[in-house]
């Protein structure tokens, strides 16, 4: 690891051990080197400040399928430097994919954030009855084009709160 320029750190999505990992590769790495996350919702500034070097540290969340899907947020910390995500958006288009710099570094940066409140008003409706989740997820998928082909939009394997 110690020459690599740019890895992606894409370990379970949990702070803790994303910040034991950066910390560790900023002992390896060089000074040069950029440390990148594959996250979809953690603070690029909360990962960043387990480095030395905050200014190099920016996010990259590919979308599921990550072979299919062109786009990929580029979300930046807060200390992130402009010369950082150039680097970012040169690496990302270099996999022929498309960079979208995510300016602030806002929770589930711009994705989960326009996709939160859709999945809130699909609960919803289930809940409404207005239908039943097999046409909802048929709809999202087939009508409106969310392509997540191998998952279903609602899942009933997973256990409810009590509330």
């Amino acid at each position: 690891m110690a020459g690599a320029d740019a890895p992606i750190e894409s370990i379970v999505e949990k702070v803790r051990p994303k910040k034991e990992a950066f910390a560790t590769l900023d002992g390896i790495l060089s000074p040069d080197a950029l440390l990148l996350t594959y996250t979809s919702s953690i603070s690029i500034t909360d990962l960043a400040s387990a480095t030395n070097r905050p200014d190099k540290v920016y996010g990259t969340h590919f979308f599921t399928p990550p072979p299919v899907k062109e786009a990929v947020e580029v979300p930046r910390g807060l200390l992130t430097s402009d010369e950082t995500v150039q680097r970012a958006k040169a690496l990302i288009t270099s996999l022929r994919k498309l960079p979208i710099v995510v300016k602030k570094d806002v929770p589930g940066f711009v994705a989960n954030q326009f996709l939160m409140p859709m999945l809130s008003e699909v609960a919803r409706l289930l809940e409404e009855g207005v239908a039943s989740k097999e046409e909802i997820d048929l709809l999202a998928k087939k009508g409106i084009g969310i392509p997540f082909p191998k998952y279903k939009i609602l899942r009933t394997d997973l256990p409810r709160s009590a509330s």
